[in-house]
C-alpha cells in the first residue's frame, strides 16, 4: 500500500494573500494606488465646486456694484464739474461781448469827436454898471444893483446848443449878493452870438461881518471885484440828434474901479474897467 506524499511546509502553507503584501515602492504601483483612489476625491471635488462658483459670481457681484457705484458717483462729479465749465464759459462770453461793444463804442465815440470836434460855448462880460451898493453896519445887511452885459458865442461848426434854462446872479468873494435873474431860453446856432443884459437886485441882503468888513476896505482903495456867475443848463445839437441836458456854469470876474475904466461911473463912482473872458464849464 502506497502511502500518500506528505505535503511539503510549503505547499501546506497558506498561500499570501493579496492585501497582505506590503506597499511596493515602485513609482508604478504608487501611481495604481493613487488611481484607485481618484474616483473618492473626484466625487468630493464635484460637490464643493457649485459653492465655489457660488461665490466667486457672488464676489463678482459684489465687485460689479461697488464698480456701478463708483461709476455713477464719478459721473455726478463729471456733470458737477461740467456744469461749472458752462458757467464759466457763459461768463467768459458775456465778458468777451462787453468788451468788444465796449472797445465800438469808444471808436464811434473817437471819430464823432474828431469829425466834430465839440467845444463849450464861449462867454464874455462885456459891461458891469454898480447902480447901488449900501452897506450898513449896524445891521449887516447889503443891498446891491448892478447891470450886466453877457455875450455868449457858439464856436462849433456843426453842433447847435440849446440854453433851456439860465441864471445869473452876482457874488462877492463866493458870497452870493444879489437875487437870481432868468434869461430867456434860446437855440443858438452855428457861430452865433446872443447877447443878454439882466439887472441884478439883491435889496437886504445878510452879509458876513468879515465881508463888511472887507467890501468897506476895497470900496476905501477904489477898487472892487465882483463875480458874475450863470448856472444853466443845455443841450446839444448834431444833425437832427439831440442830446440829454448838460449842466452849464459860467464865472466871469467884473472889476469895477473909481479911478480910470471904460464904464460909466456908478454908484460911489466905481466904473466897468474893461470886457473879461468868463471860465465855463459843462
Amino acid at each position: 500500500t502506497s502511502t500518500p506524499p506528505s505535503s511539503s511546509p510549503t505547499s501546506s502553507s497558506p498561500s499570501p494573500s493579496i492585501f497582505s503584501r506590503p506597499l511596493s515602492r515602485n513609482p508604478l504601483d504608487q501611481e495604481n494606488l493613487t488611481m484607485v483612489h481618484a474616483p473618492h476625491q473626484t466625487s468630493s471635488h464635484s460637490t464643493s465646486e457649485p459653492l465655489r462658483i457660488r461665490a466667486h459670481r457672488r464676489h463678482n457681484q459684489i465687485t460689479r456694484e461697488s464698480t456701478d457705484q463708483s461709476s455713477q458717483l464719478a459721473m455726478g462729479k463729471d456733470c458737477g464739474n461740467h456744469g461749472d465749465d458752462h458757467l464759466r464759459n457763459g461768463c467768459r462770453r458775456l465778458l468777451a461781448v462787453l468788451l468788444v461793444l465796449a472797445f465800438i463804442v469808444a471808436i464811434i465815440t473817437l471819430i464823432v469827436y474828431l469829425v466834430l470836434r465839440p467845444t463849450h460855448p464861449r462867454f464874455f462880460l462885456q459891461d458891469a454898471s454898480l447902480r447901488q451898493l449900501n452897506l450898513s453896519n449896524s445891521s449887516g445887511l447889503l443891498s446891491t444893483s448892478i447891470q450886466v452885459t453877457v455875450a455868449s458865442r457858439n464856436p462849433n461848426d456843426r453842433v447847435g446848443v440849446y440854453y433851456d434854462r439860465l441864471d445869473v446872479y452876482a457874488s462877492y468873494k463866493y458870497q452870493q449878493i444879489t437875487v437870481a435873474a432868468s434869461l430867456p431860453a434860446v437855440y443858438q446856432g452855428h457861430g452865433d452870438v446872443d447877447v443878454w443884459s439882466p439887472v441884478l437886485d439883491g435889496p437886504n441882503v445878510p452879509f458876513a461881518p468879515y465881508l463888511a468888513s472887507a467890501i468897506s476896505q476895497d470900496c476905501q482903495a477904489g477898487y472892487l471885484i465882483l463875480q458874475v456867475k450863470i448856472d444853466g443848463r443845455v443841450r446839444w445839437k448834431v444833425g437832427s440828434w439831440i442830446s440829454g441836458h448838460y449842466h452849464l456854469f459860467v464865472t466871469c470876474p467884473a472889476f469895477l474901479v473909481t479911478s480910470g475904466g471904460n464904464g460909466a461911473p456908478g454908484a460911489s463912482g466905481f466904473k466897468f474897467q474893461t470886457t473879461t473872458y468868463c471860465h465855463v464849464e459843462v
